[in-house]
């Protein structure tokens, strides 16, 4: 397990590092290091993939804990995976005796000095694309001044992906902490961000859009939201997973298994939407809460069939990121089973 967070690994630059990982470093010239944590780049000899399918592929910074930013990326492009950066470096997870930090950032406190020095390392890597926050971020809060914040808050974001070279920029919807709102609110607060954050990104290039939720997965419901925003820079982050965690109850009677809810998302979507991938498995399990876990390893879960779902995005030529989110408890284990999926989409969408 990841150690505790201690002030004493904090850098020069107050982000927290972790000494027991760090130490373990190799010198590939008289002007650079590269951090070979744990010798994880070998396993490079695992890799076997078409360039122009690998090079799509990387990693969530969320998976990484007691890392700072600069770590996370480094580790990744010795392995050859892309990087997403995740817009948290202040939300904890469970650990023992201490809390983990969550890998990521924050645009407010990443000054001008730490966006060049990220922007010079992924650049040596394949992808880097920049996730917002589903924590203490709501731009379709009640409350109008906490809706306009986040909304600006977000836009910082999409400034952070332009300063780094980033071309991906996804958010998280929004949702009142009254259930006392009608859907058609619900929409129109969400299409009033998204028209707002639209227009930023036809001026940096970038492509953006929602994410679906376990919790929000109805199809049409974000349908809605893209049919009043006109933009071709709008579209959709599909989680193959969160697309099947909304429907717990429905597993067992459903006509070609719970896989066939993410080829209906993919068909429905079709690939002029669909801006990034994020990839993980489920566990469907009786005696785990709600049934299901996820942000498993392709092989740790049980609920969805990747050879039908990477054939099916070859299928309709899709050509953006994908991201894995998968949870380990190493930064180790996160890159053996992250370089395994690697492995299989390529040999899935190379044939």
């Amino acid at each position: 397990m990841l150690g505790q967070v201690n002030p004493s690994h904090q850098n020069a630059e107050g982000l927290y590092t972790r000494p027991d990982l760090i130490n373990i470093v190799n010198v590939s010239g008289p002007d650079k290091t590269r951090s070979r944590a744990c010798h994880l780049s070998t396993l490079r000899k695992m890799q076997m993939c078409d360039n122009s399918i690998s090079h799509r592929i990387g990693v969530t910074s969320w998976v990484f804990c007691n890392l700072d930013i600069f770590e996370i990326a480094k580790i990744l492009r010795d392995n050859d995976l892309g990087l997403e950066v995740h817009l948290n470096d202040f939300d904890n997870e469970v650990s023992n005796p201490e809390p983990f930090f969550q890998g990521g950032v924050w645009p407010r406190t990443f000054d001008e000095n730490q966006r060049r020095k990220l922007k010079e390392i992924v650049a040596e890597m394949p992808v880097v694309t920049v996730h917002g926050t589903p924590y203490d971020i709501n731009v379709a809060a009640n409350n109008p001044a906490l809706r306009e914040e986040s909304i600006r808050q977000y836009e910082e974001a999409m400034d952070l992906a332009r300063d780094i070279g980033a071309k991906i920029t996804t958010y998280h919807q929004g949702k009142p902490t009254s259930e006392v709102v009608s859907e058609r609110m619900m929409i129109e607060r969400h299409v009033e961000f998204a028209k707002r954050i639209s227009r930023r990104a036809e001026e940096y290039g970038i492509r953006t859009g929602f994410e679906n939720l376990e919790k929000q997965d109805d199809f049409a419901y974000f349908a809605k939201i893209r049919q009043q925003v006109d933009s071709s820079n709008w579209g959709h982050l599909l989680d193959i997973a969160q697309a099947i965690m909304g429907r717990r109850g429905e597993m067992s009677g459903m006509p070609g298994g719970t896989t066939a809810l993410v080829l209906d998302w993919i068909e429905k979507l079709g690939v002029d939407t669909i801006v990034q991938i994020h990839a993980h498995n489920v566990l469907g399990w009786s005696g785990v809460p709600a049934g299901m876990v996820q942000h498993r390893s392709f092989e740790d879960g049980n609920c969805l069939d990747m050879e039908a779902i990477f054939g099916k995005l070859k299928e309709i030529g899709f050509e953006g990121p994908i991201i894995l989110e998968i949870l380990e408890t190493t930064p180790e284990k996160i890159i053996e089973s992250s370089v395994r999926a690697k492995n299989t989409i390529c040999e899935i969408m190379g044939r």
